[in-house]
């Protein structure tokens, strides 16, 4: 029997890889409307409530979502390695907090294989699959899935 991704989401064509502790994951880059260093999106929003999880950016109140919190993944640590990924999910403006950006992937199908199982707060809906690229792996995850409560 052939071992397939998530069977709802096809792998995208090129993610953008990001960092939360030691683990790699990829998202959609169709997604991705901007990337920010955390301390400049923190002095560009008006307000930023990271506990009530919303950004005024540019006059647009913006969810954010610290993916720490969101997996379960311990106390967020703020340094100069932490971004902000402002993404667009079906027409809305969402924000992302991550440890870091790793780098911009394209993905061979071939090479995405069925996702870990999912511990902490990461949810199996939220997996698309695991894609090599070189030396190493990064999770897809379905980005659309794990911000479907945020807003």
């Amino acid at each position: 029997m052939k071992k397939t991704t998530n069977a709802k989401r096809p792998p995208p064509d090129e993610v953008l890889a990001f960092m939360l502790g030691s683990d790699e994951y990829g998202i959609d880059m169709q997604r991705v409307q901007e990337i920010r260093g955390f301390t400049a999106f923190a002095q560009e929003a008006h307000e930023l409530d990271l506990d009530g999880g919303v950004a005024n950016l540019r006059g647009i109140r913006v969810p954010i979502v610290d993916m720490r919190k969101r997996f379960s993944l311990g106390s967020p640590v703020f340094d100069e390695s932490t971004s902000v990924i402002v993404l667009n999910i079906d027409g809305r403006t969402m924000g992302v907090v991550v440890d870091g950006i790793s780098d911009v992937h394209r993905i061979d199908p071939k090479r995405v294989t069925p996702p870990p199982r999912a511990r902490g707060g990461l949810k199996n809906d939220y997996l698309i699959g695991l894609g090599t690229f070189g030396p190493h792996s990064v999770t897809l995850l379905a980005i659309d899935e794990v911000l479907a409560t945020a807003a």
